[in-house]
């Protein structure tokens, strides 16, 4: 496996794993309501969509996982909706602001419909646990967001999510599809993406029309067809950002980026894994390419 330079990944995996540690320390989902109410998780199994079926009663770090359609504040940037339930996560932003507080597991979630999404998250190095969505038999991008329009996402964790992709659409686990939005702190762990030959596919996002994606970094296996480690079709700007992708495709495997193309950039990205890729960061390089390994 290729090394990393530099302290950027050490930091990275870092963030990933005092959330995923704090995960075991804070408790399980399930349980009475006082433990659930201390804890940083929210949301049970349930069969539905991106629906909560029993949600902890008391506040969970300030928010109300009672309370509809946020958890609590007003949507400004001094007082940003609280979201600590996949209820609350769901209700759409218009161009507002909200902050994550707790953890939300996606476990046993079925019929999953990812967001268009437009307005300020704020993560808060807070896990989104078991996220998994089969696009395979729609028509439409896959991912936990469907669209990210004029937004900024920031400093959230995936952690085991699945995803699967279906030609000519876009696919990510993350971001199908962002446009001329901005996208940081973003870690997957221990995920898996899959998609047909012909996805614009990439771990974090699957094609980025002028924004910007920068100190992220994903870890997942992928089959069949091309991927980007970070970012499938690349019309913005990729930064600081590290993958590490298991596949055995190889044609068109991007180790940042599956194509990179003119007028856009990466730099100061590095790669681990295993892909038959013999290439740099870039699948297909049409832009510029900087300080990558």
């Amino acid at each position: 496996m290729k090394m990393y330079s530099g302290g950027r990944m050490k930091k990275l995996i870092s963030i990933a794993f005092v959330s995923l540690i704090s995960i075991g320390c804070q408790g399980t989902d399930s349980g009475d309501a006082a433990s659930q109410s201390s804890s940083d998780s929210a949301g049970g199994t349930v069969a539905g969509q991106n629906t909560d079926a029993n949600v902890p009663s008391g506040l969970i770090n300030g928010c109300n996982p009672s309370a509809a359609p946020f958890g609590g504040g007003d949507g400004s940037a001094q007082h940003p909706w609280l979201i600590c339930t996949r209820d609350q996560m769901a209700e759409p932003l218009m161009g507002n602001n909200a902050k994550l507080v707790a953890d939300l597991d996606y476990s046993g979630v079925t019929n999953y419909q990812p967001i268009m999404f437009h307005g300020t998250l704020d993560g808060g190095r807070h896990t989104i646990k078991n996220f998994s969505y089969d696009g395979r038999t729609t028509n439409a991008n896959s991912g936990f967001f469907s669209t990210v329009s004029t937004s900024t996402i920031s400093n959230l964790i995936f952690d085991h999510p699945t995803v699967h992709g279906r030609s000519g659409y876009p696919a990510a686990i993350v971001a199908a599809e962002i446009d001329d939005s901005d996208l940081f702190g973003i870690v997957i762990t221990a995920g898996y993406l899959g998609a047909t030959a012909g996805a614009e596919t990439g771990g974090i996002v699957g094609r980025n029309d002028y924004g910007t994606v920068t100190n992220s970094f994903a870890a997942f296996t992928y089959t069949p067809g091309a991927v980007g480690g970070i970012v499938g079709v690349n019309y913005g700007t990729v930064d600081l950002c590290d993958s590490s992708i298991t596949t055995s495709h190889g044609t068109g495997d991007g180790r940042v980026v599956g194509y990179n193309e003119a007028g856009a950039t990466v730099s100061n990205c590095s790669y681990g894994g295993t892909t038959q890729s013999t290439g740099p960061s870039d699948g297909y390089n049409y832009g510029t390419l900087t300080n990558c390994n």
